[in-house]
């Protein structure tokens, strides 16, 4: 019977941390999706931490593109305390890996903090000796307490494929995967929303690393959308 992985948080951290002197340090600062399904969104999540002993604020977050969004819950973090920085990207189709950096400007220094994130667009699968949901795992409304989806994981090789969660960083999901798949076969996976937490239309994603008999094993994101974004306004952080 295939045991399930339960993710209710972040499982793994596979990611660096900077500081901006003993004033502002950022967890999680470069973060690697891995493959990204063609003109999908992507969500990471890392914090900022107030390290003095007294308040920073945050003067700006820039992002260079309309198709990365990072809203900060506020601009003053008080002394030792932290706040997350949700980073939203709408990964464009390109031939190669692409990379996007965010600069966080605080009221302590003069130089900017970088947060990097990297993807590689994928737009044939058909070469990969594993399926998933590319397109992402999409839900049409919150009418419900909870809502409930099945997808599959599919191992394409001839011998075994071990699933390991690298970042699952959102409290409104939970996520059930499986600990392998066997050769030549498949299994359920499972993830539930929890719509009460919900205050309107949301785009996430969770990573995992695929090991098998390829040389490295493969990261991959696969997104979550909750409502419509068909025809959503572009919105960025430029200041």
């Amino acid at each position: 019977m295939m045991k399930l992985l339960a993710v209710l948080s972040v499982l793994m951290v596979v990611a660096g941390s900077i500081s901006a002197g003993p004033n502002l340090h950022i967890q999680n600062s470069d973060f690697d999706f891995g493959m990204v399904g063609t003109g999908m969104t992507v969500y990471h999540r890392t914090w900022l931490k107030a390290t003095s002993d007294s308040a920073v604020t945050i003067n700006a977050v820039k992002t260079g593109c309309f198709c990365l969004v990072a809203p900060l819950p506020d601009s003053t973090i008080p002394a030792g305390d932290s706040i997350p920085l949700d980073l939203t990207w709408r990964v464009q189709p390109a031939e190669e890996t692409v990379s996007r950096t965010v600069l966080v400007f605080p009221n302590t220094d003069s130089e900017p903090l970088r947060i990097s994130l990297t993807a590689q667009p994928i737009v044939h699968t058909d070469t990969l000796p594993f399926e998933v949901p590319w397109q992402g795992l999409r839900f049409g409304g919150q009418d419900e307490e909870q809502i409930d989806r099945a997808f599959m994981m599919a191992n394409l090789s001839d011998s075994s494929m071990t699933v390991t969660v690298i970042s699952a960083p959102d409290e409104r999901y939970q996520l059930e995967l499986p600990e392998s798949v066997p050769a030549q076969n498949h299994e359920n996976c499972r993830i539930t929303l929890k719509t009460d937490q919900f205050d309107g239309p949301y785009e996430g994603s969770f990573t995992v690393e695929l090991t098998g008999d390829w040389p490295v094993p493969r990261r991959l994101t696969i997104p979550i959308v909750v409502g419509d974004f068909s025809y959503r306004a572009p919105v960025t952080t430029l200041q």
